[in-house]
């Protein structure tokens, strides 16, 4: 696992430990999560009218000392930031970070923050909904919103008081506006300095090196049939049919194995001769060499010769398979390279 963690350019280190909560959650305070705003989607409104509807809402937090936070993640990186009146801050976080992560950080950060500048009452407005929603959790299996319930319950105790509001993004909101440039600004950079992410954030990194190791050992398995209609690694959004028969025709014509061209290998007769012009029968004699069949080519492709190949007839987004004409050409072959007649 190492071995392969480091290939992947991944580090140990810089996976969070998930330790048990030194406050039990029945001992913790809830914290006060407000998601009144979440009552009208956002493309139901005019974002004018969204965005009075917010600051009438952020309005009864008048007693409250606001903060905006915000995360962003981009190709160049990944950073969070918060504004608390004058207070802008913002730090760049390592490239594997989730959005969700960055969201949770920047509130992670200001409450450190307020630990060294307490007040009676801090309200955090963001506009991440998973985030609070995490937070409103019993027991959120994250940890750092683990880490997060732990600290508002120490500062509840010390008589700082943090509640949560969401709130639309990108609707002109100022602190919200301010934070969200100032995060992108921070994702802009490497991050120099060690920060542990949840395992969960590195899922999207194994998984594309897997897909990276499982491609190249793919376009090196030569000999194989299939890589010639398939060299890239996805999924075949054309193998689901309205049929299970046409599945089952399609997969055997790009895998090669019919039964009129393979059925001798199970003691069905002899190795198969075309009847039409007497070489060797398989799938893409059928479907492209047989001389025989260029009439009908080009009546259902309206290609043949070296113009078609199999890549061309059966690649996932080749055009002959919307249009039924490759099941079609087969029918009107009159050649059985796909079932036993007798089934």
């Amino acid at each position: 696992m190492q071995s392969l963690l480091s290939e992947a350019q991944i580090k140990l280190r810089g996976v969070m430990r998930k330790e048990w909560p030194s406050v039990p959650p029945w001992r913790q305070v809830p914290p006060k999560v407000d998601l009144s705003l979440t009552d009208v989607r956002k493309g139901d409104i005019p974002p004018a009218v969204l965005k009075a509807r917010a600051l009438e809402h952020i309005s009864r937090y008048s007693d409250y000392i606001a903060c905006y936070t915000d995360g962003s993640k981009t190709d160049d990186g990944a950073g969070c930031a918060f504004v608390c009146g004058d207070a802008v801050r913002c730090f760049t976080l390592p490239k594997h970070a989730s959005v969700f992560s960055c969201e949770l950080v920047a509130i992670l950060k200001f409450l450190c923050f307020i630990e060294i500048n307490p007040a009676r009452s801090y309200v955090i407005l963001s506009d991440s909904l998973s985030g609070l929603q995490s937070l409103s959790q019993f027991y959120p299996s994250d940890p750092l919103a683990q880490e997060i319930l732990l600290r508002v319950t120490a500062l509840d105790r010390e008589g700082t008081s943090v509640s949560f509001c969401w709130i639309p993004s990108h609707v002109g909101i100022h602190g919200n506006e301010r934070a969200d440039r100032a995060a992108n600004h921070a994702a802009q950079y490497p991050c120099s300095r060690r920060f542990p992410l949840p395992a969960r954030d590195f899922v999207p990194a194994v998984g594309s090196f897997l897909l990276g190791k499982w491609q190249e050992a793919w376009s090196q398995s030569h000999g194989n049939k299939l890589l010639r209609i398939k060299p890239g690694l996805a999924t075949w959004l054309s193998a689901s049919r309205r049929s299970r028969r046409e599945e089952v025709v399609l997969c055997r014509l790009r895998t090669g194995h019919t039964y009129g061209t393979h059925g001798f290998l199970i003691g069905v007769g002899s190795r198969p001769i075309c009847t039409r012009c007497g070489d060797r029968l398989s799938v893409r004699h059928v479907l492209v060499e047989c001389p025989r069949l260029d009439a009908e080519r080009l009546r259902f492709f309206g290609l043949r010769g070296p113009q078609l190949s199999l890549r061309t007839l059966l690649r996932d987004d080749s055009p002959f398979l919307d249009s039924f004409r490759l099941f079609s050409f087969i029918t009107a072959s009159g050649l059985q390279v796909i079932f036993n007649p007798r089934l």
